[in-house]
């Protein structure tokens, strides 16, 4: 029953409470016993939808806990499968909201083929679409993306360029602070892109109202970031221009001290 699976969310939070409250420990249940059943998220399309956000959410963030080299192996499974019902257009963005949100657990090669799957649809096109159904939501790639630290330097600067480009979509900095961090979450630090590029972002940043621009303060203190390291951090007065503004915003102190 389509309704019955479209519940489903709601059963489980009336017995071990609301979605947001639910430990790690928790969140891997929920995702093996859905990963277990994951021949059946095909059923209807609200199958799907709703097999795709509790199991992104029971992943979450793709390590942390015992097993989830295990995990990560089995979701990466249906990756080469693609959506069962890829007309459903929420499905589509609820698909790129998983690999996002279990982004972390991914190695180079695998967050490499999402950005190569996506790529076909975010660049000026070249000739005919490619084989195969065609892909939609475009602001779930493009926050994805962002988070897939471990693409080399050039592809994050790609991103960047598609995500100007579809800006209306997204409405949100937050995406181009993550291409540029200064301190990657999960990947190396030769994973960044080079400080000269990340000026860039950010004089871009600084030309934004931050009242107006949503994100922007905070994309300005990932790019902005200090380390320690002259080969990621931007330059000293760059730094010092981001921090004046974020007093005038009347930022988080610790975000002030981040930069």
């Amino acid at each position: 029953d389509p309704r019955a699976a479209k519940g489903l969310r709601r059963e489980i939070e009336a017995v071990i409470g609301p979605r947001g409250t639910w430990s790690l420990t928790v969140c891997r249940a929920v995702f093996d016993a859905l990963v277990h059943k994951a021949d059946r998220r095909g059923n209807t399309p609200e199958h799907e939808l709703n097999w795709l956000r509790l199991a992104s959410w029971g992943l979450r963030p793709g390590f942390g806990f015992r097993g989830d080299q295990a995990r990560v192996e089995a979701i990466w499974g249906i990756f080469a499968d693609g959506l069962a019902h890829p007309n459903a257009k929420a499905n589509w963005g609820e698909w790129w909201i998983l690999w996002r949100r279990v982004a972390a657990g991914l190695d180079a090669d695998r967050q490499r083929a999402l950005f190569d799957a996506v790529a076909p649809w975010l660049r000026p096109p070249k000739g005919p679409p490619p084989p195969g159904p065609r892909a939609h939501g475009h602001p779930e790639m493009l926050r994805m993306l962002a988070a897939l630290e471990r693409l080399p330097p050039e592809a994050k600067v790609q991103a960047a360029e598609w995500l100007r480009a579809r800006f209306k979509k997204v409405k949100s900095w937050w995406a181009l602070g993550r291409l540029g961090a200064r301190a990657p979450f999960h990947a190396r630090p030769s994973d960044v892109v080079a400080p000269a590029v990340a000026a860039a972002w950010l004089e871009e940043l600084l030309a934004l109202d931050w009242a107006q621009a949503d994100g922007a303060d905070y994309a300005a203190v990932l790019i902005a970031r200090v380390t320690g390291d002259a080969a990621r951090d931007v330059p000293a007065p760059l730094r010092a221009r981001v921090v004046k503004r974020l007093g005038e915003a009347k930022a988080s102190p610790h975000w002030i001290e981040l930069v």
